[in-house]
């Protein structure tokens, strides 16, 4: 019967500019919701069928007034408790599992110790890195002659040395976007951490 509707409604409206294909899916949907709630109120009725729901009218004239007197009347809810079930408040609507995360992290958290004050924390940064690795040798060793030249050309170089090294810093910079990626292929031959 919805596809008879639609058929006829895009038939009808072809000459409109689809006034009537929109009415008719709109009535489709609107039939279908209908059907829908017949279902469900026909599972929840006293009496086996409607709760008074109409018969899939495509005005709705019949669906707003079954909508009222259906659903809601058989599960007593007044508009205040559906307000408060929306807020999510009353006593007896509280989830069986509320409070239950934060049960479980503290009893995860309650045997670990972490460190307490920055001295501690720079420890236990320290302890944390493997400070022999051959990558993280070599990149302490670039930062020294880095910082060396750069103190060097600072103290005793002209104009023309500061510039040289300036550029020098740009190259590098432009470059390690290259290197870079050619490291993030092979970081597990280049790094063990």
């Amino acid at each position: 019967m919805a596809e008879e509707t639609a058929a006829a409604a895009a038939t009808d409206g072809g000459g409109n500019g689809g006034g009537g294909l929109v009415s008719g899916i709109v009535d489709q949907i609107i039939d279908a919701h209908h059907q829908v709630y017949n279902l469900v109120s026909g599972a929840l009725g006293p009496d086996g069928g409607s709760a008074g729901g109409g018969g899939g009218s495509a005005g709705g004239a019949g669906y707003k007034g079954g909508y009222e007197g259906g659903i809601q009347e058989e599960m007593d809810l007044t508009p205040e408790d559906l307000a408060e079930m929306a807020n999510g408040g009353g006593d007896d609507m509280k989830s069986p599992l509320e409070g239950m995360a934060e049960h479980v992290m503290g009893d995860i958290f309650h045997g670990q110790v972490g460190p307490q004050t920055p001295l501690e924390h720079f420890h236990a940064f320290r302890s944390a890195i493997d400070w022999t690795e051959p990558l993280i040798v070599a990149l302490l060793i670039f930062q020294l002659i880095m910082f060396v030249v750069t103190v060097y050309t600072i103290r005793r170089g002209n104009t023309t040395s500061r510039f040289g090294l300036l550029v020098s810093i740009a190259i590098i910079v432009r470059c390690t976007e290259r290197f870079n990626e050619y490291c993030g292929g092979r970081w597990e031959d280049l790094a063990t951490q």
